[in-house]
Parts: C-alpha cells; structure tokens; sequence
C-alpha cells in the first residue's frame, strides 16, 4: 500500500517536475535528436513560454549557445529560426538548483527574406560572450526593405543592446529609380567590429547602374563603455 501510495503522488506532479532535468549538454544533444511530445518536453524544461513551446516542438534548427558555467549552474542563450508568427526568439536560460529558469528574452523580425542570423562573439570583453544578430527587420512598406545589425552584451542574465546600425536598405519605389545599400558587419580583432558597404542605384527596369557602385568602409571600437565610430573610408 505504501508503494502505491508514492506512485500515486508521483502522479499528481507536473510531468516537467517528475522529468529529470536535463544537464546544458543533454539539451544540446536533444536538440539535435528529438522531434514531437519528446522536444516539446525539453522545450517546457527550459521554461519558455507556451506559445514558443507549441510553436516549435516539431521543428529544428536551433541555435544552442554555451557562455559559461560553474558547479550547479549553466547559463546558455537559445537562438530558434525564423517563424511566420513569433519571428526568430532569442531566449537567455540559466541552471540552477536542478531547474531551468528563463531569465531574458530578444527576438528579431524576419520579414522579407528569413535571413536573420545570431552570431556568438567576443567584442566587449574577454571575459563573457556577446550576441551578434544579422538582419533583423526594422522597417518594411511598398517598395521599401530595412534590416539591422545588433549587438547584445550578456549583462548577468540579462540581454543589453549597444549597437544597432542598417545592414540593408533597400528602397525602390514602382516606376522609378531605386537606391540598394548592404553591408556585412565582421568582428576583426577582441574589440572591433568592422562594417563594410555597397550602395548601388537601379533604374526603372530594376537593373543596376554599374558606374554608381560605391564601397565604403569604417569600424566601431568598443572603448569599454561603448563603440567608437570611425570615418568611413571609401574603398571604390
């Protein structure tokens, strides 16, 4: 009777309580293997929300990044890809005392192209990570496209931006000349980020004008407080 009795509390628990909680490599490793009731049940360990649990238990292509850990603890970040409905969330879990808590979360837009992307980087200290996110929609209407280049600094557990600058601009009015700028932003040394760009005019038939290629080129400095800008240097 006593046995039974004990199964019967068991039962009475949460199935992500009873669940053992799983160590940051398991959930890495899960999230490469699992599919359906199994990763929605990891995803419910890691504490998010349910929208981002039912929204994702069937997919893949997750983002698991390790930042740092010590006895009982981990704290990890869960970049998840682009979705029709939530975007792409970035989410910051920490370990401790045999859970898994959520503790700050980002997102980016997707809009236009899907493209965004998560970078993990050392630009503002040795000491802990950085998130460098790519093409995150800002701005979108009837020929007109915007999308950034962000960076988080991992503050404890908590997410503070301290970069935000167009990586793609692109507008392009039906029936008239159109302006295309893109840039791509590359960490180059511990504390400098480097952004390079070309800007393009198109004519009323959407193609290029060829003559009117511009490449220019300035870096950002992390002083310790925050980044310094260069003066762009044109390269063509």
């Amino acid at each position: 009777m006593r046995g039974i009795a004990i199964l019967f509390l068991l039962l009475l628990l949460p199935a992500n309580v009873r669940a053992q909680t799983p160590t940051a490599r398991e959930v890495g490793n899960g999230f490469r293997t699992l599919r359906g009731p199994e990763l929605k049940q990891l995803l419910q360990q890691l504490d998010l929300p349910p929208e981002i649990v039912d929204g994702y238990s069937s997919s893949g292509g997750f983002q698991w990044f390790y930042l740092n850990s010590r006895p009982g603890t981990s704290l990890n970040v869960l970049a998840l890809p682009c979705s029709s409905i939530l975007g792409a969330p970035i989410l910051l879990v920490e370990r401790v005392d045999d859970r898994w808590h959520l503790r700050d979360q980002e997102g980016m837009d997707c809009h236009y192209d899907d493209s965004a992307s998560v970078q993990l980087t050392n630009l503002t200290s040795s000491r802990q990570y950085d998130l460098l996110l790519h093409h995150d929609c800002q701005g979108r209407g009837t020929g007109y496209v915007e999308q950034h280049t962000r960076l988080l600094r991992i503050v404890g557990t908590r997410f503070k931006q301290v970069l935000d600058r167009a990586d793609i601009i692109h507008a392009f009015p039906p029936g008239r000349e159109g302006t295309f700028e893109e840039s791509t932003f590359l960490p180059t040394s511990p504390d400098t980020l480097e952004q390079t760009r070309e800007s393009t005019t198109y004519d009323r038939n959407d193609q290029p004008r060829m003559s009117t290629i511009v490449i220019t080129r300035r870096s950002f400095h992390w002083d310790g407080q925050h980044f310094v800008v260069s003066p762009w240097q044109r390269l063509r």
